[in-house]
């Protein structure tokens, strides 16, 4: 997630998640921050074996119904 911030720009930055949706560890964060700031070139996937994206038409509300869809089964009202 990329985080933005009412407070100066150097507030801002990215925060990972892990695969169970909870902010990773510090000692996870030290090791991607330590990889960052190396040379990473011969780490690098090339470009054929990078995923890629694409638009999903009406994501707004797909995710709104399927938050209405979660809602419901958390409270019980399957309907």
């Amino acid at each position: 997630m990329i985080s933005a911030s009412h407070n100066p720009f150097y507030d801002n930055g990215i925060k990972l998640f892990g695969p169970d949706g909870f902010k990773l560890s510090d000692q996870d964060e030290a090791v991607i921050e330590s990889l960052m700031e190396a040379d990473l070139h011969d780490r690098l996937a090339p470009p054929e074996q990078i995923g890629r994206a694409s638009r999903l038409n009406d994501a707004a509300g797909r995710y709104v119904e399927s938050a209405k869809r979660l809602s419901r089964a958390a409270c019980g009202l399957m309907a």
